[in-house]
């Protein structure tokens, strides 16, 4: 007997409801619905989040000093690791032009000197602390962060 029904967008398997084949498009199961939005959940996070970071920096990396429009800088962590409670922390996060965040892997010592600068030695260490824990975000944190920064860049813009 062939299958007649969609599959899940996520693991591409047949969904059943009620013993029945789903026939709707973008049917999930509800264990895969659940991943694929904490993925979608937190790409969007991290967009609104990078965005804000450039457009609050002016478009000036933190690390060599050059400034330009913020479309064509990066959001760059001094923290890199994405399971840490720091990942979306703005003093973790700032504007970078892509020589320093990629071709020159963050220029880390740069970058601390000027946490130092901007918050201290207790933040700055805080900040490195933070690559020794693992943070898991549930959709409820995601969904707080998101928000967040949604009304940030909606203060910024105004």
């Amino acid at each position: 007997m062939k299958w007649k029904g969609k599959k899940c967008k996520s693991c591409k398997k047949p969904v059943l409801r009620n013993g029945k084949y789903v026939k709707n498009k973008g049917a999930m199961h509800h264990h895969c619905w659940s991943s694929w939005y904490l993925k979608r959940l937190w790409e969007n996070s991290w967009k609104l989040c990078s965005e804000y970071v450039r457009r609050r920096d002016n478009g000036r990396c933190i690390t060599c000093g050059i400034r330009k429009d913020w479309k064509e800088m990066q959001a760059g962590h001094f923290v890199h690791q994405k399971q840490t409670p720091v990942y979306f922390d703005e003093k973790n996060v700032h504007c970078q032009c892509v020589r320093c965040n990629h071709h020159e892997g963050g220029r880390r010592d740069d970058y601390l000197r000027e946490i130092q600068r901007r918050y201290g030695m207790e933040e700055a260490d805080r900040l490195l602390q933070a690559k020794y824990k693992i943070k898991k975000y549930s959709i409820s944190e995601l969904e707080n962060i998101r928000d967040d920064y949604q009304r940030k860049l909606s203060n910024l813009k105004s």
